[in-house]
């Protein structure tokens, strides 16, 4: 009789097990497909489970626990960054602004300047070296704000690209059309091979800086004779190159990729070279590109691989 009982409550426990193996088993299994859930998106959603077992339940409760402090700690993140953006924003219209109107001021003085320097004895001093100091300045200034509003362009776009389809060889002559007076000035001869027609699923916006900006790069730097050279290699790819003769010191092309140069003491190069260079990279492979560049002793080389995105998307 003894063990019929002892044989009975085996099997009642046996069967409570089986019971909870079966009902951990389906709570687990509904975790792990809330968690799948969760995991494929951006979504609000919570971890729940079948039952109220014990166990369970409070492994659900942890798990939304951390779930809901993750989401806190991405939604300051993300507002922590808007904020950061709208402050380069203002801050780059905030120097612009004085910007503008200091060069009205300095282009007033040089003409003053000029004037007072034509009647002056010879040797004697003008404003004219005060005036060209502070032109100067305000050109380092005007330089590194371009640098700045491509750094906030390229937060912004971090999001989300504004795609749709650009003419890529009507973008690059327009481009080096407003810059032709500018470079006539310098004295450099550009001779130009851009292919017709080229077209491509892209954000115009970051393909007119990165163009800009290498024609702001030969105004800086070239000297005598400039190529640039656009055309398609392969389904989907393009190809941009430009290159000039140069009379500054030769720098490898390693070294003018770091985002701030250094000179042979470790101090920061003044002409903001490879922070442009940088920005240039930046805005490529923000484009799903890259860039690589080539020198030699009086000669620069700078290549553009861009590709076409897969389909207009505004962003």
């Amino acid at each position: 009789m003894v063990m019929i009982v002892l044989l009975a409550l085996a099997v009642v426990a046996a069967l409570a097990l089986a019971v909870g193996l079966i009902v951990l088993a389906g709570d687990l299994r509904r975790i792990i497909r809330d968690l799948e859930y969760i995991n494929e998106g951006a979504t609000n959603a919570t971890v729940t489970t079948n039952t109220g077992f014990g166990p369970t339940r409070r492994l659900a409760e942890t798990v939304n626990a951390n779930l809901a402090q993750t989401r806190r700690l991405r939604e300051q993140e993300f507002n922590q960054e808007l904020r950061i953006r709208r402050m380069l924003t203002n801050l780059t219209h905030d120097i612009k602004t004085p910007l503008t109107v200091a060069r009205g001021y300095v282009q007033l003085l040089g003409e003053r300047a000029g004037e007072a320097g034509a009647d002056a004895a010879p040797g004697a001093g003008t404003g004219a070296d005060a005036w060209r100091k502070a032109a100067s300045s305000l050109d380092s200034v005007d330089y590194y704000l371009h640098y700045l509003m491509d750094f906030t362009l390229i937060q912004e776009k971090s999001g989300g690209l504004s795609l749709s389809q650009v003419d890529l060889s009507a973008l690059v002559q327009d481009d080096l059309f407003a810059a032709f007076d500018q470079l006539t000035a310098r004295g450099v001869t550009v001779e130009p091979s851009i292919e017709p027609g080229i077209r491509l699923t892209s954000d115009e916006t970051l393909l007119h800086r990165i163009v800009q900006n290498l024609i702001g790069n030969w105004l800086k730097y070239a000297s005598g004779m400039a190529r640039i050279r656009l055309g398609a290699e392969g389904k989907g790819q393009f190809v941009l190159v430009l290159e000039n003769e140069t009379d500054q010191p030769y720098v490898p092309a390693d070294r003018l990729r770091l985002r701030f140069a250094t000179t042979a003491d470790r101090q920061p190069d003044s002409d903001g070279t490879g922070l442009g260079l940088s920005i240039v990279a930046s805005l490529a492979e923000t484009l799903g590109g890259r860039m690589e560049l080539e020198t030699r002793p009086g000669h620069f080389r700078v290549t553009i691989i861009l590709c076409s995105q897969e389909a207009p998307v505004t962003g």
